[in-house]
């Protein structure tokens, strides 16, 4: 309804700014991102410095799976306001999604600090430094997801953060809460089958049943999703063990 009456008032005069963002918004929550950013393009033309059609197209265009052309627009966003968490939390995913982690990271450091960020801000931050390799700074950021809004993405994230730095025994603990969460969850069967064929090595090839858990673990990830190159290539590797 809102949407029919700004479509009016567009109608009316179209340039007129408030019809345009607000049309633009209410397309945009109707999931009809294509009339959205057109509406917000027109809001733009008469006020290129807004801060909501800028903030809002620049979540449109990402919406649309073009990060390229929201970049713009999410820098002009947080440079109208410096403290709006949406607009920077905008522009770390426009880099995140452009492989800018360390900017990324940057920008969600300005959204809030990790210890006081609502957990929407946290698995973005968590992924850039993820793909940053600063596994510490992830692990962090992930805990603290963990006790707030617990899933199994977060946990075998969790899982894969402590692997890389070697903590063998806690990884494995959070692989399996993931997949006690989402039973059918092929990387965290892959990250058990990882950690446990290591935990396996490091036992001077002793605990072979630690060896046996993890080929259940790869085949069964396999027959859930058999176009796994490299999962079934450590089957033939480590069978030989």
């Amino acid at each position: 309804m809102a949407a029919s009456a700004y479509k009016r008032a567009v109608a009316l005069d179209p340039q007129h700014f408030n019809g345009n963002y607000y049309l633009g918004l209410m397309h945009q929550l109707l999931g009809r991102i294509t009339q959205a950013i057109f509406h917000y393009r027109r809001a733009l033309a008469t006020r290129p410095n807004s801060f909501e059609a800028n903030r809002d197209m620049a979540s449109a265009l990402v919406q649309s799976g073009d990060p390229t052309a929201a970049l713009p627009f999410a820098k002009n966003a947080v440079s109208v306001n410096h403290e709006s968490q949406a607009a920077w939390c905008n522009l770390a995913t426009c880099h995140s999604l452009l492989g800018n982690y360390s900017a990324a990271v940057d920008a969600y450091r300005e959204a809030a600090e990790p210890d006081t960020a609502p957990p929407p801000l946290l698995p973005g931050l968590a992924n850039a430094h993820l793909q940053l390799g600063n596994y510490q700074r992830a692990i962090h950021v992930l805990r603290s997801l963990a006790k707030q809004s617990p899933s199994p993405a977060v946990h075998e994230r969790l899982g894969y953060a402590l692997f890389k730095t070697h903590e063998f025994e806690e990884s494995l603990q959070h692989y399996e809460t993931a997949l006690a969460l989402s039973p059918d969850d092929t990387a965290a069967l892959n990250g058990i089958g990882a950690c446990l064929m290591t935990l396996y090595l490091q036992s001077d090839r002793k605990q072979t049943e630690l060896r046996n858990t993890a080929f259940e673990a790869w085949r069964r990830s396999v027959k859930l999703r058999p176009e796994q190159i490299n999962i079934v290539d450590l089957l033939a590797r480590y069978s030989v063990l």
